[in-house]
Formats: structure tokens, C-alpha cells, sequence
């Protein structure tokens, strides 16, 4: 009556040969990490035959020290980076240029967007226009967004980027205006 049934056996099986194997690996690990922090031993004679373990030890990650307040932003030409500095006026869609300026949000990762579209010269701003902002992580399959942002009147069009972690973020700015469709492409390195 209390015994188990065949897929209860298995999954504890299962069990037992990963709680081994990790044990195993602990103490590999272990030792590995005793040798390295001994002091200095007197080495063996040379043999013919040498045998070496393979060094367990991973390089550790140098985070940026310090508060970080500005991000590495590139500009997208072509799928190829470019060097931007934010304020730079960019082609947005036909005679529609803009100034990108994005800055750090009061919480960790989001950033604050702000689009300022002009026909020809900032003294005409436009306000017709409808700005969306694609953004995922190239190097990993999650985290995409879609935001649209909101127009204040002015040619300036705002919205609060929920980036989720740290890491390199590609926003795909889409603008539509006069009945076409533009856009910049731009690289965001965020570090916190």
C-alpha cells in the first residue's frame, strides 16, 4: 500500500544521481579552490607523462565603479554603431529632423526619453507627429517593450523607457508624420 509507484521511483533515482553528481562537483570545486589559495610547494621531479587539471577559476566581471549618470548611447547607421552625442539633430522622416536627449529615471534601468521634432529649424517644432519606441536586448530574447510616446505640445514627445536590467538595449524610434514613416535606430550600453 505504501509503496511507490514506477515514475516515484525514477524521479527519485533521478534525484539521487544529481544530488551525487553535484557532490561531486562541490568537492572538485572544493580542492581545486584549496590548492589555488595554498602557499607555494615544492614541485615533483619532471615525468614523462604530465597531467594537469583544468582550472576551474572563471574571470570575474569589473562592474563600472561609481555612480553611473550617462550611458554609452550609438547611433544605428545601416545596422552599423556610430558615435552619438545626445542634442545631435538627426534626419527623423522627409523634412522632419530631431534631438534625442534620454537620461536616467529616479528608479534603477528605466530611463527618460525625449523626442524633439522640428520642420528645418528647432524654432518650428511639430506637433503632428505619432512616435513609438521598440526596445529589446540584443543579446538576450526577453524583455521587449513597446511604448508610445506622448506628445506635450511643443515637439516634444516623452515617455518613460522600462528598460528591466542592465545591459546593452537597442530602441527602434519609429515616427510617423506627413503620412510617411521614419525613424533612428540606437544603442544604449545601461550599467547601474
Amino acid at each position: 500500500m505504501n509503496e511507490a509507484k514506477p515514475h516515484n521511483k525514477i524521479l527519485l533515482y533521478a534525484l539521487l544521481v544529481l544530488a551525487v553528481i553535484a557532490g561531486a562537483g562541490m568537492a572538485v570545486l572544493a580542492r581545486t579552490t584549496s590548492l589555488a589559495s595554498t602557499a607555494p610547494r615544492a614541485t615533483p621531479a619532471p615525468t614523462s607523462v604530465t597531467a594537469s587539471a583544468p582550472s576551474l577559476a572563471l574571470p570575474t566581471p569589473t562592474p563600472p565603479q561609481g555612480p553611473v549618470t550617462t550611458d554609452g548611447i550609438q547611433l544605428l547607421v545601416g545596422g552599423i554603431p556610430q558615435p552619438f552625442e545626445q542634442g545631435t539633430i538627426l534626419p527623423v522622416v522627409g523634412k522632419i529632423m530631431g534631438q534625442l536627449d534620454l537620461k536616467p529615471a529616479d528608479a534603477n534601468f528605466l530611463r527618460n526619453f525625449d523626442l524633439f521634432l522640428f520642420e528645418e529649424t528647432p524654432n518650428t517644432p511639430y506637433i503632428n507627429a505619432n512616435v513609438i519606441i521598440i526596445g529589446n536586448m540584443p543579446d538576450m530574447p526577453h524583455g521587449d517593450f513597446k511604448v508610445l510616446a506622448i506628445p506635450l505640445g511643443d515637439g516634444h514627445y516623452s515617455v518613460e523607457l522600462p528598460c528591466g536590467m542592465n545591459g546593452q538595449w537597442e530602441f527602434n524610434v519609429q515616427v510617423k508624420a506627413e503620412g510617411k514613416t521614419g525613424g533612428i535606430r540606437i544603442l544604449v550600453d545601461i550599467y547601474e
